[in-house]
C-alpha cells in the first residue's frame, strides 16, 4: 500500500484494484479478491488457490496490516473487477466521439452504476456508462473540451445494489489522436455569385451581393438543393442566423430580417438602415454590425420584427466582426488598420478598450482567449486576447489570402492566396505561437463555415460542401 499525489492506492499484480481516498470521492474498501482464476472468484471446500501480491510501503514506514478474509458472502459487497477496456478512435476536434466500454464484475450480478471521470476530455465530473448486457457497459465519450492529441488518465467508478457506500474504482487511458484532415469536395451548387454563408440545422443560407440571398437544402451535403431565393434587399454582404430567423446585412439596407421558417418562402419581417454594413455577429438579443468608416453598431433584435439600434463606437473603420462573450472583435482593413477590441458588457454604452495594428487585417473569428485573424499582409495570424487591453500577436503562417476563415477547437480554416482567394488551408492552432499549415484544397473562398465535419464555402460563383475527414 502507499500514497502518490493523486490518492492511497493499493498495488497488484493484475492491475485492476485501484483508487480509494480520492479527495471529495466515496470511500473505498482497499481489497485485493483472490481466486482470480475461477468463476465469481469463488472456489469450493478443499480446493487451493495460490497467488502472489506485491504490497509497496511508503517510504519511512516499515509497517502495514493486513487481513485475509475468506468469509462468503460477508464480504466483497461491491465489484470485484472493472476490465476489458476498449476505445473507438477519438479526435482532437470539438465533439468528436468515442463508443468507451468495459466489463464489470461483480459476484452477486447487481451491479446498478458506473461512471467515468475523465474532465480534461469531457469537461464534465462525471460521464455515465450504460449496461448493454452480459457485464458490459458503455458510453458514448464526447470531446467537448477539444483536448489535443495524447494520453488522458481517468478513472472509473463502479456501485452495485448490495455495496452501500463502497464503489470500486479503476485507472484508465483515453486516448486523443491527431485529426486525419483530407478535406475533399463532395458536393456543390452554382449559384453564380456567393459571398457568405450561414448554417442552421439542415439549411445553408448564402449571401449573393446584388442577387440577395440564396435558401439551400443541405439535408444531403452531397447534393446541396436550392430551395429559393429574396431578393430586393440591396447588396447583401454577410449572413448570420438565429433559429428560423436569417440577419442579412446590406450595403444598401442596412440590417435585414427575413424569416425563414418555410425554406421555400422566406420572408422580410423587418428592416434598419445602417450606413455601410459589412460584417455582423450574433450573440443573445443583439446584432453586432461591423460598418466601413463608422465602427461598430450593436442592435436589440429580442423583437424580430422592430431591431432598434441602442449602441455604437466609432473606429477608424468596420469590415468584419466576431463576438465572444462580453468583447466584440472589428477587423478595419485599410493600410493603417488592425483588430479593434471592444467591450459590449453593456450594449447601451460599447467601449473601445484596445487597437492593435495589422494592415489590411480582413476576416477574424475569436475562440476562447484566441482570436484569429486573416488578410493582414497576407498572413493569418494568432492573437492573444486574455488581456482585452493589451493583445499579444502570437504566430502567424503565410496564407497570401484574404479570404474567409472559421475556427473549431484545434483547426483554423483560412482562404489563401491573393485576388480571388483559390485555395483552403487547414492550419493546427493548438499552439498559437506556431500555427501549421497541415493541408490545403484548392477552392474559391469567400465565406466559410463549419458544421461538424463538413465545411461550408462561399466560393464566389457556388457554394461548396468539403467533407474535411472521414
Amino acid at each position: 500500500i502507499y500514497t502518490d499525489a493523486a490518492a492511497h492506492r493499493l498495488q497488484t499484480d493484475d492491475d485492476w484494484t485501484s483508487l480509494y481516498d480520492i479527495p471529495g470521492g466515496l470511500p473505498i474498501n482497499p481489497f485485493k479478491a483472490y481466486a482470480s482464476s475461477v468463476p465469481d472468484r469463488l472456489f469450493v471446500g478443499q480446493t487451493e488457490q495460490t497467488e502472489n501480491l506485491q504490497i509497496v510501503l511508503p517510504g519511512g514506514n516499515p509497517n502495514v496490516t493486513f487481513a485475509i478474509d475468506a468469509s462468503y458472502p460477508g464480504n466483497c459487497e461491491e465489484p470485484f473487477k472493472i476490465g476489458d477496456l476498449t476505445q473507438n478512435v477519438m479526435y482532437d476536434q470539438f465533439d468528436s466521439t468515442s463508443i468507451i466500454q468495459v466489463i464489470v464484475y461483480d459476484w452477486q450480478n447487481d451491479v446498478n452504476e458506473v461512471n467515468l471521470n475523465c474532465p480534461e476530455i469531457t469537461g464534465t465530473t462525471f460521464v455515465p456508462l450504460y449496461f448493454i448486457g452480459f457485464g458490459r457497459w458503455q458510453t458514448l465519450l464526447v470531446n467537448t473540451s477539444g483536448a489535443v492529441p495524447g494520453e488522458y488518465p481517468g478513472y472509473l467508478i463502479a456501485t452495485s445494489e448490495s455495496s452501500g457506500t463502497l464503489p470500486l474504482y479503476d485507472d484508465v487511458t483515453i486516448t486523443i489522436s491527431p485529426t486525419p484532415f483530407n478535406p475533399e469536395i463532395v458536393g456543390s451548387i452554382r449559384l453564380y455569385s456567393s459571398d457568405d454563408v450561414a448554417v442552421h440545422e439542415d439549411v445553408a443560407y448564402v449571401t449573393r451581393g446584388n442577387t440577395g440571398m440564396t435558401i439551400v437544402d443541405i439535408t444531403d451535403p452531397t447534393n446541396p438543393i436550392e430551395k429559393s431565393t429574396i431578393n430586393g434587399i440591396g447588396n447583401a454582404r454577410e449572413v448570420e442566423v438565429q433559429g428560423k430567423y436569417a440577419f442579412v446585412v446590406s450595403d444598401n439596407y442596412g440590417l435585414i430580417v427575413i424569416y425563414a421558417g418555410d425554406p421555400e418562402d422566406p420572408q422580410i419581417v423587418a428592416s434598419l438602415e445602417v450606413a455601410r454594413t459589412h460584417g455582423i455577429s450574433l450573440q443573445g438579443n443583439y446584432a453586432y454590425v461591423a460598418c466601413n468608416e463608422l465602427g461598430l453598431k450593436i442592435i436589440d433584435i429580442s423583437d424580430r420584427e422592430n431591431p432598434e439600434l441602442v449602441g455604437s463606437v466609432e473606429t477608424s473603420s468596420g469590415l468584419k466582426v466576431d463576438v465572444e462573450g462580453n468583447y466584440a472583435y472589428v477587423s478595419d482593413h485599410g493600410s493603417s488598420g488592425g483588430l479593434f477590441v471592444v467591450d459590449v458588457s453593456d450594449p447601451y454604452a460599447p467601449e473601445e478598450v484596445s487597437f492593435t495594428a495589422i494592415s489590411h487585417a480582413q476576416s477574424v473569428a475569436a475562440q476562447g482567449n484566441y482570436v484569429y485573424v486573416s488578410g493582414g499582409e497576407d498572413l493569418f495570424r494568432v492573437i492573444d486576447v486574455s488581456n482585452p487591453q493589451s493583445p499579444e500577436i502570437l504566430g502567424s503562417v503565410d496564407t497570401g489570402g484574404q479570404g474567409g476563415v472559421a475556427i473549431q477547437g484545434n483547426y483554423a480554416f483560412a482562404a489563401g492566396h491573393g485576388g480571388y482567394d483559390n485555395v483552403l488551408y487547414v492550419i493546427n492552432v493548438s499552439d498559437p505561437e506556431t500555427p501549421e499549415i497541415i493541408t490545403s484544397l484548392d477552392c474559391y473562398i469567400a465565406g466559410c463555415v463549419i458544421r461538424q465535419n463538413y465545411l461550408y464555402v462561399a466560393g464566389y460563383v457556388e457554394l461548396l460542401v468539403v467533407q474535411l475527414w472521414e
